[in-house]
């Protein structure tokens, strides 16, 4: 016989479901325990059986809508379900299951009819008591006992959500995160307010280092971590979630698979694992859960509005922007709500890349060949801990033969150049004049303000930076004459004119980029000397390609690898980060005996700040002004001698 909602079914071994009228049954079906999932005041039950024993009662104040948070009861609610059935490992598939548990324990769950909030319950315990069921198949199995079982289609989103999560909450889960923070959402819009307790706060984490840290980049507080970054892609509600087996969808973490980090504000991504291209790092920034730095800002009760650093000393640095009802990212997509962090504020701390690199920096002692008598001094010191000094200014017309006495130090030595970086514009290829006019007509498009455009003289100031360092530096120089907003929303301009330059300099150069004589040269005599040879560009890999390709020079450096972008990574030139990250994929042991060629200041001081010997190239700037920051310069690439370099510089 089919039961009504009204009666008590039986899907389990001492489980029973019903709507509030099962009550009524409980002196007949010997229960011991009750779930009452229900929204307000519980029912009144008796407070004890017939044979005199206290009947077990739990509540959960949940409402059957779109939008009940069932996650955060199940832990407890399956915790006293189990303790009462003795943890039930297996659930039955057959109509007529026993009428007790094998303790006498009877435990019955009940909502107001018997439908939604109840069935959604008895899924979770099948689920959990026999992990090869998912809920679909819960739920069929359920239904043989008690048909009118239909969990609304939140609940069932949550309980594939918690299935995949093999039956846990695990707060490192990415679609988890998202669904905590669009509860935090639903909890906004209902009150006006949002519990801060509940918000989670960033942390270095567990001590094993792995994920990427995001701070201030003005007083250096720790904002966010990876592990806090939400996917992107996903729509705002929760039928929007895309729940994956743990085998398809494996629980890491973020700092691990680098995209672009956003060196100037472009656009970048930290890819979610396994993820279908959903990115976290989208439109030069950082999509993350609402944290607990954030409640101050939260409790003006604005749907909308600015984030700015929690720091006392630093309350006036805005680090983003919020809306709990969304904010659209660069593919269209919504994300809710939105929190998102501008990577131009904020430095990113990838543990795992620095602790790679200083392993390298640190892996060798290196001492210099021995320098003849009364020399002043040995290109590299032997590392102790402090500096290296760098070599004196050297001519490029340097001796072509030097000789050199043996090391008489039991450590490895280097006797040569190991790597060689070259820059692109103005090094590779001839594209610093159509580069400068495309940044000049970009921001002229974006601003509608002119920037003085005399090539070469009026861009020398900006030769080699990323277009984020650009564009600050026009805003603070023509500051007075010109309204560039506010100069914290200076990575949104950015972006724009990044953009906007791309296509100006694609139609500039659309008949090709002439090459510098003696690219090709210079790397076969890099490569005969057995040295790694890599590219580091402040353009974006799109221009680096199109230079390349369209220069024939596509075949210089054949792995990708090897190319770095000032898109790869947080900061463009003049800070050193594309350097560095050329150093760390070529496995260069020691910077200093890197070779980095630059025909702009600022790259050589990337260059510089990164450790490495620099040459410098006169294609852009004259020699006076390049002489400063080099220590070697040369009219043309055909002059560069690595080996007799090396040797002068080493007695120098």
């Amino acid at each position: 016989m089919v039961l009504s909602p009204a009666h008590a079914s039986q899907p389990s071994p001492g489980l029973w479901i019903s709507g509030i009228a099962g009550l009524e049954q409980i002196e007949a079906l010997k229960i011991t325990h009750i779930v009452s999932v229900i929204n307000g005041q519980p029912p009144e039950l008796p407070p004890s059986q017939p044979n005199g024993s206290s009947i077990q009662t739990l509540h959960i104040d949940l409402e059957d809508d779109d939008d009940g948070n069932l996650l955060q009861h199940l832990p407890s609610a399956l915790d006293f379900i189990s303790q009462a059935l003795g943890n039930t490992t297996s659930a039955p598939t057959s109509i007529s299951p026993p009428t007790a548990s094998p303790q006498g324990a009877a435990v019955l769950v009940h909502c107001a009819q018997g439908v939604s909030r109840s069935a959604a319950l008895a899924i979770a315990y099948l689920v959990y008591t026999n992990r090869t069921l998912d809920p679909d198949a819960a739920l069929e199995i359920l239904k043989r006992s008690h048909p009118t079982a239909a969990p609304n289609s939140n609940f069932m989103n949550q309980l594939h959500l918690f299935h995949v999560m093999n039956c846990t909450l695990d707060p490192s889960y990415i679609p988890y995160r998202r669904f905590l923070a669009t509860q935090a959402a639903v909890q906004y819009h209902n009150t006006g307010t949002v519990d801060a307790a509940a918000l989670n706060m960033p942390s270095i984490g567990d001590g094993k280092g792995q994920a990427t840290l995001y701070r201030c980049r003005k007083c250096r507080t720790l904002l966010a971590t990876s592990d806090n970054i939400l996917e992107t892609q996903l729509g705002g509600q929760i039928e929007g979630f895309a729940w994956r087996k743990r085998d398809k969808y494996p629980k890491e973490r973020l700092a691990g698979n680098r995209g672009s980090g956003g060196g100037g504000g472009m656009n970048g991504g930290y890819s979610v694992p396994g993820g279908d291209g959903v990115e976290g790092v989208n439109q030069g920034g950082i999509f993350v859960e609402p944290l607990r730095w954030m409640s101050t800002i939260l409790s003006e009760g604005h749907i909308q509005g600015k984030l700015y650093c929690p720091t006392p000393k630093c309350t006036s640095t805005r680090l983003g922007t919020f809306n709990w009802s969304g904010i659209q990212n660069s593919e269209g997509a919504w994300v809710t709500p939105g929190f998102h962090l501008h990577l131009t504020r904020l430095d990113a701390e990838d543990p795992v890349r620095q602790a790679a690199l200083q392993a390298q920096l640190n892996g060798l002692s290196i001492s210099s060949p021995t320098n003849p008598a009364g020399s002043g001094g040995s290109f590299v010191e032997e590392r102790s801990g402090g500096s290296l000094r760098p070599p004196r200014m050297l001519s490029s017309r340097v001796p072509t033969t030097f000789t050199t006495a043996p090391s008489s130090n039991n450590v490895p030595t280097f006797t040569k150049f190991t790597h060689l970086i070259l820059d692109c514009d103005g090094v590779m290829v001839d594209s610093e004049r159509p580069s400068c006019e495309a940044l000049r007509r970009a921001i002229l498009a974006v601003t509608q303000f002119d920037i003085p455009h005399e090539f070469p003289q009026d861009f020398r100031p900006v030769f080699g930076m990323d277009v984020y360092s650009c564009v600050e530096y026009y805003a603070a120089r023509f500051a007075s004459e010109h309204t560039w907003g506010d100069q914290r929303d200076l990575e949104v301009l950015a972006t724009q004119v990044s953009a906007t330059k791309e296509g100006i300099y694609k139609e500039l150069t659309k008949e090709g980029v002439t090459p510098f004589s003696g690219v090709k040269e210079l790397v076969d005599k890099a490569r005969a000397l057995q040295m790694g040879v890599a590219i580091a560009s402040s353009g974006s890999p799109e221009k680096i390609d199109h230079n390349l390709n369209s220069s024939g020079l596509g075949d210089v450096v054949n792995d990708k690898n090897l190319i770095v972008s000032a898109k790869d990574v947080k900061r463009g030139k003049p800070a050193p980060d594309v350097y560095l990250e050329a150093l760390l994929r070529m496995g260069c042991k020691n910077p200093r005996f890197a070779v980095v060629v630059e025909d702009a200041v600022n790259g050589l001081k990337a260059a510089k700040a990164a450790g490495c010997f620099t040459m410098a190239v006169t294609t852009s700037l004259p020699r006076e002004s390049l002489e400063e920051h080099a220590d070697v310069v040369v009219d043309k690439l055909e002059e560069i001698d690595f080996e007799a370099i090396f040797n002068a510089a080493s007695m120098k």
